[in-house]
């Protein structure tokens, strides 16, 4: 992003004209190759390439929290229900700042503690993102006990209508992923017992998604673009009921 500012490219480019003079394609294409130039030298660095194994490292720690915390919860629980969500903004709100992003998701949690559509929550994964058209977005996931709820797509949907209606207040959309379970190779979504193995490890590579490094995001954001709720306590001594039955399946 920085060679772009310092090459003046994204002026260029917004400016350019196919209709131009060829002295202007001659002048964006000189500065386009002067800028691949000096990324190429600069990703060789040292000091970059200690930056993006940093990142890994961060990437790698994330994954292996998020994973034990989805472990403990299905130690907990014998079933959960989860959801995954996508909570954006509108596009004549796509410019909302990380600030108003970050109450948005503060409110959300914070009514979610005296809301019945909450109730049976009993854990959450959150990571923020950015895109260019997009703005700040959240992809997020919802764990809530399987002994106690069911119909995933719809309560999903209820989640999605709440963000959008009552916490930004018109400003957000959200996106329904246990509605779309069919277009998944692998399914980590919806109602899933803890002797699935099967699910359980594509609910993985589903937090997998979500602990991957976003470089785009490093350079936008301050502060924490991700987190978790609290880990479960412990059942007690007996531990959670290991009887084996058929779970049930969420409906639409």
């Amino acid at each position: 992003m920085g060679k772009v500012k310092e090459f003046g490219l994204y002026q260029l480019c917004t400016s350019w004209s196919a209709t131009g003079p060829v002295s202007e394609v001659e002048m964006l294409m000189k500065h386009l190759n002067e800028c691949v130039n000096q990324i190429r030298k600069s990703v060789k660095t040292k000091a970059f390439q200690a930056r993006l194994n940093s990142y890994q490292r961060s990437s790698n720690k994330n994954y292996k929290e998020l994973t034990g915390y989805v472990d403990a919860l299905f130690e907990r629980y014998a079933r959960l229900l989860v959801l995954r969500v996508d909570l954006s903004y509108s596009k004549e709100n796509s410019k909302t700042t990380q600030a108003v992003a970050k109450q948005d998701r503060e409110r959300l949690f914070g009514n979610a503690r005296s809301n019945k559509l909450f109730a049976d929550m009993v854990g959450h994964i959150w990571k923020l993102e950015h895109g260019p058209e997009k703005g700040f977005h959240y992809h997020m996931m919802f764990f809530f006990d399987g002994s106690k709820v069911r119909e995933d797509v719809t309560l999903a949907r209820r989640v999605g209508e709440y963000w959008a209606d009552v916490v930004t207040k018109g400003r957000g959309l959200y996106f329904n992923c246990n509605a779309n379970k069919h277009a998944y190779k692998t399914c980590g979504v919806g109602m899933i017992d803890h002797t699935q193995s099967a699910l359980r490890e594509a609910l993985r590579g589903a937090v997998i998604y979500l602990t991957k490094t976003d470089l785009y995001m490093k350079l936008q954001t301050q502060g924490r673009g991700m987190g978790k709720g609290l880990s479960p306590s412990p059942k007690g001594t007996r531990g959670r009921p290991r009887a084996i039955s058929p779970p049930r399946e969420g409906k639409a």
